[in-house]
């Protein structure tokens, strides 16, 4: 019985031995396994369905290539079928765009492919190495971030790997929008696009081309721009670069559009980087040009004409109680007509008259000007300062055409009369003249502002006008063939002033300058001061030009201000 008992107890003992043994190996052959499972998903190799267990073999190599939401990615086909690869995510929630792949270092050798309901994807062959450009919506990569690229293939596979984002050999940031703004000679729309750029490389980068591309099934060309850079940008130099790009006239909706860029180099080198089109911003221009109002220094109807030209968002007020309403609460009228409010353009068409509502909706808003002295008469100054106050709680570009800015009011009174006795005589219209204190409610200074009376200093015509002339793609605004000498014309301007417009031209002769003042708090008022100088044909297409480059300064002016 004792030996019987021993016996059971070695071979217990003996079970228990083999048991660990086998646990041991198994620990260690798991191990060994899971090991080999990790290096495989760092490759990028391993899918869903188990080590060789699908003929498709991909691997992502090396890191990430950013450009804020633009990256590219390299991946091998280890595998011996052609893969189509479906969706590439990034960290598991961000699906990106493609909307490039080429064979490695081949950027003619394309494979695009379409994988259907409106996406393009990548193919690639057995043994083949491509490059795949995406765009993200929804984020952008920083440069030393880690990240975790998977990518689908049509076929079912997963391929996931860790990678980390560095930065782009070239800066080249690319932004592009939608504003509404058109070309005003053939009605097509015109895209904004911004570049900022540094030149990390040998050469001097020379000429830069853009394509705006839509994607689904294929890759439709929307239209394009070339342009040489002169000056060259030198290596180690920075430079912000910006155009527009004309779309063909089919095009009406710009969504999901994408704007490429190549940068080329004087060694023959290039570089490329690529953007979304923003939709979400367009430029809005109120437009006051009131009927009942006949005091006006240019024909109003022009400046409405120029403004449709331009700009597919707009709105007319036309008589003096909607004038009220939009000055008096501005937040009100606009959401009554489904308008925004701030970040708009407001241009009074009147130039230097400024139309105020009449006695029965708001009296007793003048100055009168007695021998050059503004004389206080129950509180005039308080239109002014509510149109002031508008602009800067608002963000408001005020644009006031031709002449100084506030210089009258102007309004309908029937049966008061005409005391001012110029300009127009019916005896239902009156104008008080404000004079410089007008210009000192608005812009809050104590001295001259309108700044361009003639003086011993020397003013040269600017860059700045041939830079409104490329934007609209309408070269009438500058005059190339104009006077680029010096000569009186302005006096020391303003310290507000943020743009300065000016240029005076030889045949014909029309001189001009206008000037963007700041306000604070995203405020601004464009003035136009115009000098005829006597000139026949000046005077004869005056009305044309003046409210055309209003038009156009001020949409120039929401572009640098407001955009990017």
């Amino acid at each position: 019985m004792v030996l019987i008992l021993s016996t059971l107890s070695n071979s217990a003992s003996l079970k228990r031995g083999i048991s660990g043994l086998i646990a041991a190996v198994i620990v260690v052959c798991v191990g060994i396994a899971i090991a080999v499972l990790v290096s495989l998903w760092i490759s990028g190799i391993v899918s869903l369905s188990g080590v060789g267990g699908s003929p498709e073999k991909l691997e992502i190599i090396g890191d990430l290539n950013v450009r804020g939401k633009e990256f590219k990615l390299m991946i091998d086909n280890k595998g011996g079928s052609v893969s189509v690869i479906d969706t590439i995510y990034v960290d598991g929630k961000y699906e990106a765009t493609v909307i490039d792949a080429y064979v490695y270092n081949k950027p003619w050798e394309k494979r695009l492919y379409d994988v259907g309901n409106g996406r393009l994807g990548a193919l690639i062959l057995p043994g083949e190495r491509i490059t795949v450009s995406c765009l993200l919506k929804q984020t952008e990569l920083k440069p030393g971030t880690s990240h975790e690229i998977k990518i689908t293939t049509a076929r079912g596979s997963v391929f996931r790997r860790p990678v980390r984002a560095s930065w782009s050999p070239i800066k080249l940031e690319v932004s592009a929008y939608d504003l509404g703004i058109k070309n005003p000679s053939t009605g097509s729309k015109l895209l904004l696009v911004k570049i900022h750029y540094y030149n990390a490389y040998t050469s001097n980068a020379t000429h830069i081309d853009a394509k705006v591309i839509k994607l689904g099934s294929t890759v439709q060309e929307l239209g394009s721009y070339s342009e040489d850079l002169i000056p060259p940008i030198s290596p180690g130099s920075d430079a912000d670069i910006e155009f527009t790009v004309q779309l063909s006239s089919s095009v009406s909706s710009t969504g999901n559009l994408v704007v490429k860029v190549k940068l080329m180099y004087s060694d023959g080198a290039s570089d490329d980087s690529a953007s979304f089109v923003s939709t979400g911003k367009s430029v809005m221009a109120y437009v006051i040009a009131i009927n009942e109002i006949p005091g006006h220094w240019v024909d109003k109807s022009k400046v409405v004409y120029y403004v449709e030209k331009v700009l597919s968002n707009y709105h007319v007020i036309d008589n003096l109680a909607e004038l009220y309403e939009f000055i008096n609460d501005p937040e009100s009228y606009s959401k009554k007509h489904g308008l925004p409010t701030s970040d708009v353009i407001v241009i009074n068409a009147h130039g230097e008259a400024v139309p105020i509502p009449s006695p029965s909706i708001d009296t007793n808003h003048y100055y009168i000007d007695n021998n050059g002295i503004p004389v206080e008469e129950n509180g005039h100054y308080k239109w002014y300062l509510k149109i002031r106050d508008d602009i800067v709680n608002y963000g408001w570009i005020w644009v006031a055409i031709d002449g100084y800015a506030f210089y009258y009011t102007y309004t309908y009174q029937p049966g008061i009369g005409n005391p001012s006795g110029d300009r127009d005589q019916s005896p239902d219209y009156v104008k008080y003249t404000t004079g410089e204190q007008g210009d000192r409610d608005i812009l809050n200074v104590d001295y001259r502002v309108q700044s361009y009376e003639s003086t011993s200093e020397m003013s040269y015509p600017t860059n700045l006008v041939n830079d409104v002339a490329k934007l609209l793609h309408d070269n009438s605004i500058y005059f190339t063939g104009g006077i680029t000498t010096a000569r009186p014309a302005s006096a020391s301007l303003s310290p507000l002033v943020k743009l300065w417009f000016y240029n005076v031209t030889g045949n014909p002769s029309y001189p001009y300058a206008s000037a963007l003042y700041s306000l604070g708090n995203g405020g601004y008022v464009l003035i136009d001061g115009w000098s005829y100088d006597n000139a026949a044909d000046w005077k004869v297409n005056s009305d044309d030009f003046i409210a055309k480059s209003a038009v156009y300064f001020a949409v120039y002016s929401y572009v640098v201000t407001k955009i990017g």
